[in-house]
């Protein structure tokens, strides 16, 4: 991965973040679409995965019968942990 890619990755990862905290569909899938558009121009393996996990987050946030499970709260947090956990560690190299 360029740095180029990385910087745009960051972004995406931050932007992900915050679409997380809000519970913003729109955004995440929004998201999940620019990385696919990123994948098939730079052949990307990272933006794929990517893609599929905000697609992925997308459709657990659409269902808000999850947010009724008593796992619902340790996932939510858990997951916005990781992705701010996973900016940082990316800021750092």
């Amino acid at each position: 991965m360029n740095e180029a890619e990385q910087l745009d990755f960051i972004r995406v990862l931050k932007k992900t973040f915050y679409a997380t905290k809000k519970k913003d569909i729109k955004t995440l899938r929004s998201l999940s679409d620019h990385l696919i558009e990123d994948a098939s121009v730079f052949q990307d393996s990272y933006s794929i995965s990517l893609a599929i996990i905000l697609y992925t987050l997308s459709k657990i946030f659409e269902k808000e019968k999850y947010q009724s499970y008593p796992e619902w709260t340790s996932f939510y947090n858990n997951t916005t942990l990781k992705l701010k956990s996973l900016v940082l560690c990316l800021e750092k190299s």
